[in-house]
Protein backbone atom coordinates (compact mmCIF):
# COMPACT_ATOMS: atom_id res chain seq x y z
CA UNK A 1 0.00 0.00 0.00
CA UNK A 2 1.36 3.48 -0.96
CA UNK A 3 1.81 5.95 1.62
CA UNK A 4 0.35 8.24 0.66
CA UNK A 5 -3.16 6.00 1.06
CA UNK A 6 -1.70 4.88 4.53
CA UNK A 7 -1.24 8.83 5.36
CA UNK A 8 -5.00 9.32 4.18
CA UNK A 9 -6.54 6.40 5.70
CA UNK A 10 -4.76 7.49 9.30
CA UNK A 11 -6.26 10.81 8.97
CA UNK A 12 -9.73 9.41 8.00
CA UNK A 13 -9.69 7.69 10.78
CA UNK A 14 -8.34 9.99 12.97
CA UNK A 15 -11.38 13.01 11.51
CA UNK A 16 -13.93 9.98 12.45
CA UNK A 17 -12.90 9.47 15.90
CA UNK A 18 -12.99 13.27 16.69
CA UNK A 19 -16.85 13.56 15.11
CA UNK A 20 -17.31 10.39 17.17
CA UNK A 21 -15.84 12.41 20.00
CA UNK A 22 -18.21 15.13 19.18
CA UNK A 23 -21.68 13.65 18.98
CA UNK A 24 -20.65 11.89 22.09
CA UNK A 25 -19.72 15.18 24.56
CA UNK A 26 -22.77 16.89 22.52
CA UNK A 27 -24.92 13.48 23.81
CA UNK A 28 -26.73 12.74 20.26
CA UNK A 29 -24.64 9.78 20.67
CA UNK A 30 -24.87 6.60 23.51
CA UNK A 31 -21.74 5.69 25.38
CA UNK A 32 -22.52 2.28 24.67
CA UNK A 33 -22.83 2.78 20.61
CA UNK A 34 -19.62 4.90 20.75
CA UNK A 35 -17.88 2.31 22.12
CA UNK A 36 -18.48 -0.41 19.34
CA UNK A 37 -17.55 2.94 16.73
CA UNK A 38 -14.52 3.41 18.47
CA UNK A 39 -13.30 0.20 19.11
CA UNK A 40 -13.92 -0.50 15.15
CA UNK A 41 -12.41 2.59 14.61
CA UNK A 42 -8.88 1.64 16.53
CA UNK A 43 -9.05 -1.57 14.40
CA UNK A 44 -8.82 0.02 11.02
CA UNK A 45 -6.00 1.88 12.29
CA UNK A 46 -4.03 -1.25 13.19
CA UNK A 47 -5.22 -2.59 10.06
CA UNK A 48 -3.48 0.38 8.07
CA UNK A 49 -0.61 0.31 10.15
CA UNK A 50 0.26 -3.27 9.90
CA UNK A 51 -1.18 -3.64 6.48
CA UNK A 52 1.20 -6.36 5.40
CA UNK A 53 0.29 -8.91 8.05
CA UNK A 54 -3.62 -9.16 7.27
CA UNK A 55 -1.87 -10.81 4.05
CA UNK A 56 -0.73 -13.20 6.57
CA UNK A 57 -4.03 -13.46 8.60
CA UNK A 58 -6.11 -13.59 4.84
CA UNK A 59 -3.87 -16.89 3.48
CA UNK A 60 -4.49 -18.61 7.21
CA UNK A 61 -7.99 -17.91 7.08
CA UNK A 62 -8.24 -19.00 3.59
CA UNK A 63 -9.35 -15.84 1.75
CA UNK A 64 -7.56 -15.26 -1.68
CA UNK A 65 -7.62 -11.54 -1.72
CA UNK A 66 -6.94 -9.24 1.64
CA UNK A 67 -9.54 -7.09 0.24
CA UNK A 68 -12.53 -10.12 0.30
CA UNK A 69 -11.23 -10.45 4.04
CA UNK A 70 -11.85 -6.41 4.92
CA UNK A 71 -15.35 -6.89 3.07
CA UNK A 72 -16.06 -9.92 5.32
CA UNK A 73 -15.28 -8.51 8.53
CA UNK A 74 -16.62 -5.43 7.90
CA UNK A 75 -19.97 -7.13 6.65
CA UNK A 76 -19.63 -9.63 10.03
CA UNK A 77 -19.37 -6.75 12.63
CA UNK A 78 -22.54 -4.85 10.97
CA UNK A 79 -24.22 -7.83 11.08
CA UNK A 80 -23.53 -8.53 14.61
CA UNK A 81 -24.59 -4.55 15.69
CA UNK A 82 -27.58 -5.21 14.11
CA UNK A 83 -28.84 -8.30 15.77
CA UNK A 84 -27.09 -6.39 19.48
CA UNK A 85 -29.35 -3.87 18.20
CA UNK A 86 -32.52 -5.49 17.29
CA UNK A 87 -32.03 -8.07 20.88
CA UNK A 88 -32.05 -4.88 22.73
CA UNK A 89 -35.23 -3.96 20.96
CA UNK A 90 -36.88 -7.32 22.18
CA UNK A 91 -35.68 -6.50 25.96
CA UNK A 92 -36.98 -3.16 25.88
CA UNK A 93 -40.50 -4.16 24.39
CA UNK A 94 -40.84 -7.39 27.06
CA UNK A 95 -40.17 -5.52 30.24
CA UNK A 96 -43.12 -5.57 32.31
CA UNK A 97 -44.62 -2.06 33.33
CA UNK A 98 -46.32 -2.17 37.01
CA UNK A 99 -50.35 -2.34 37.01
CA UNK A 100 -49.44 0.53 39.57
CA UNK A 101 -48.29 2.99 37.04
CA UNK A 102 -51.39 3.01 34.87
CA UNK A 103 -53.91 3.41 37.92
CA UNK A 104 -55.86 6.49 37.76
CA UNK A 105 -57.36 6.32 41.71
CA UNK A 106 -54.67 7.44 43.95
Amino acid sequence: MPDNLKIFLLILCFVAFIALYSMLKKKKLLFKHALFWALLDLILVICVIFVDKLRVVADFIGMEKVSNMIFFSIIFCLFHRIIFLSSEKILLFSIPFPASLFSLSS
